[in-house]
């Protein structure tokens, strides 16, 4: 199915897709999911679920960054595992 939720960006609004993406995740028949959004709602998500990501991404996410998470149900929580982060800006 499409989830998709109309509002304004705001300061929860982190918390909203990791709802969002455990509520798809918990799935049964959802084991691999790509989600594409941009580079600020990714960093946000990624933010909230990997507060050392500073250590991890030195910069801002540039355009075709793709971020791999692990999700664990029991816990439903997301663990970045993988990055990828090109400069195209030439």
């Amino acid at each position: 199915g499409i989830f998709w939720e109309s509002s304004k960006p705001s300061s929860s609004q982190p918390l909203k897709t990791g709802d969002t993406l455990s509520q798809i995740m918990d799935l049964t028949d959802h084991h691999t999911v790509l989600v594409v959004s941009h580079g600020g709602a990714i960093r946000n998500f990624e933010h909230k679920w990997h507060r050392a990501d500073r250590d991890l991404i030195k910069t801002r996410l540039h355009n075709c960054a793709v971020l791999v998470f692990d999700y664990d149900p029991q816990e439903k929580s997301f663990a970045l595992c993988d990055l990828f982060n090109p400069d195209y800006r030439g």
